[in-house]
């Protein structure tokens, strides 16, 4: 078929690499004027790791690889709650890669740009899902006819709009906001420090001795006007009750650093299509930052639709559905673990965060990583026709 993939990101960037080794005819187009090293770091995990695995690219991102053997919890007041060693939490995940965002979309983006090299600075001004085909026409003024249409936008999908009008985003009164710290920093490499504190939870991730990555998560309404000093300002208010040593590395981010924000949302579709158009990734089926899972999961729709396709090679209505059946199981897991992981880390119950603190300061550590990862794993039911390895069904704590 001839397929349209628009926006080159993870999900798009997979999609493309998986459908052109499938024999089908892909066009990337991506509304970013080049391709941009910008993100935050995350943890790939899982199934995830085992789509990279079967690309091919696996061995390229563990260059990439930030080094982990330690996740310290603090409370608010910079107590020291609880540590695991890395053994528990890769028990806890099966197998992860602690990963600049950065950094792993360039690996995907190399390899889809090898099999279809990415038409920058163009979007989707209109869609035509009426006819035999998806007419699309593009910024450019452009019109072209495809067989089908993937968009992989992100969680603000204009497209998606196109389609589905308003329906689909559900944001939480959350902002998350991430940005990189440059020169000697506290944070032995090797060790991932997260701070619970009252409606903020703060994340410190050494990339080197050199570099500190700080993610902050907390209440809050980001408006569209929020943009540069008005973000550090959100950012240093909403660290203000740590310790004096997570205020300071806050107020080293200087006024030109790049500073990644977002609101927190979930992406909630009746279906992840209508007629030839496909949502992949963010834009079908965001589970939010703190499922854990965003990444995998936009991989697991490209690896999905690719195996629909592949089982229903001349029948995309069926293909389509097969999607579907493949996709809702995992969806609605990760986005109901985003839900309770939104109500865990920053509960506007003040007694909430007490319970957490006696939980993880008095369960065993085992019990604790056990309870964690049942928020990572997918029984390996559902990941078979994805010709996947799942994890068994984690044994109660």
């Amino acid at each position: 078929m001839r397929i349209l993939v628009s926006g080159a990101g993870i999900a798009g960037s997979a999609a493309c690499s998986l459908l052109r080794a499938s024999g089908h005819d892909v066009a990337v187009i991506d509304r970013a004027p080049a391709f941009r090293r910008l993100g935050y770091v995350l943890s790939l995990k899982s199934f995830g790791v085992e789509i990279l695995r079967s690309m091919g690219l696996l061995a390229d991102l563990r260059w990439f690889a930030i080094p982990l053997h330690t996740v310290r919890v603090h409370d608010g007041a910079g107590e020291l709650v609880k540590d695991f060693p890395e053994d528990l939490w890769e028990s806890a995940t099966r197998e992860s890669l602690f990963l600049l965002r950065s950094d792993l979309h360039r690996v995907l983006h190399a390899a889809a740009s090898r099999a279809a090299p990415v038409r920058f600075g163009t979007e989707i001004r209109a869609i035509d899902l009426s006819g035999g085909g998806a007419r699309v026409t593009f910024s450019d003024g452009g019109a072209e006819v495809f067989d089908l249409v993937l968009i992989a936008e992100g969680a603000r999908s204009t497209t998606r709009r196109l389609v589905f009008g308003e329906a689909g985003l559900r944001p939480f009164d959350l902002v998350y906001a991430a940005t990189m710290i440059e020169g000697p920093h506290p944070v032995p490499p090797g060790v991932y420090d997260v701070y619970l504190g009252p409606r903020a939870a703060v994340q410190l991730v050494p990339i080197d001795r050199e570099r500190l990555v700080v993610q902050c998560y907390f209440r809050g309404v980001l408006e569209p006007e929020h943009q540069g000093e008005r973000v550090r300002e959100l950012l240093r208010n909403a660290c203000r009750r740590f310790p004096p040593g997570i205020r300071a590395l806050v107020e080293r981010v200087s006024d030109h650093a790049y500073v990644f924000h977002d609101s927190v949302g979930l992406v909630s579709l009746p279906t992840l299509s209508r007629g030839r158009a496909v949502f992949l990734g963010d834009a079908g089926y965001c589970p939010t930052f703190l499922s854990g899972m965003g990444a995998s999961l936009a991989l697991l729709g490209a690896k999905g639709l690719e195996v629909a396709l592949r089982e229903n090679p001349d029948d995309l209505e069926a293909a389509l559905c097969r999607l579907e059946e493949l996709m809702r199981p995992a969806v609605a897991h990760y986005q109901e673990a985003a839900t309770e992981n939104v109500g865990l880390l920053l509960s506007k119950n003040p007694l909430r965060p007490v319970l957490q603190r006696w939980f993880l300061r008095h369960a065993p550590p085992a019990s604790v990583a056990r309870h964690l990862g049942h928020r990572h794993e997918v029984d390996a039911a559902l990941l078979r026709p994805f010709g996947l390895p799942g994890a068994p069904a984690t044994p109660p704590a």
